[in-house]
């Protein structure tokens, strides 16, 4: 994914983000996570226990994998890497679209069928029973 930013010349700069890259913001370190799926150059940021999940993960479910371009299997793998982020950190999604605005990955864990799929094939599944009724 690419970055544009503007120089203090006033001349725009652009950088290239990959997965694991590390930015430092101020006193802010944040990892960046390649999570392809919704879309594939989907990204989110780490922040100590924070995590920004763009489309790729909300309250209560995944995003979905409907539009040119997503892929259910790469979501899949997208979340699994999410998950394996300890429990306690806080989920703040894209867009609002739970009962509240961010949650913990424990609690959206304890919430959302998706995110207890037990196989790649379960999610496969949960998805296409997901994406049916929407």
């Amino acid at each position: 994914m690419y970055h544009k930013s503007i120089l203090p010349s006033g001349h725009p700069k652009t950088i290239c983000i990959k997965n694991g890259d590390i930015l430092k913001v101020g006193n802010l370190i944040i990892k960046s996570i390649h999570t392809p799926g919704h879309y594939p150059d989907s990204l989110c940021f780490l922040m100590a226990d924070i995590i920004f999940t763009g489309d790729t993960l909300f309250v209560g479910r995944t995003g979905r994998t409907i539009n040119r371009g997503s892929d259910t299997r790469l979501l899949y793998k997208s979340i699994k890497k999410i998950l394996s982020i300890p429990g306690p950190t806080i989920i703040y999604p894209g867009h609002d679209y739970g009962e509240k605005p961010y949650i913990t990955l424990e609690e959206n864990i304890q919430i959302s069928p998706l995110l207890r799929a037990r196989s790649e094939n379960d999610f496969l599944k949960r998805m296409a029973e997901y994406e049916s009724v929407r």
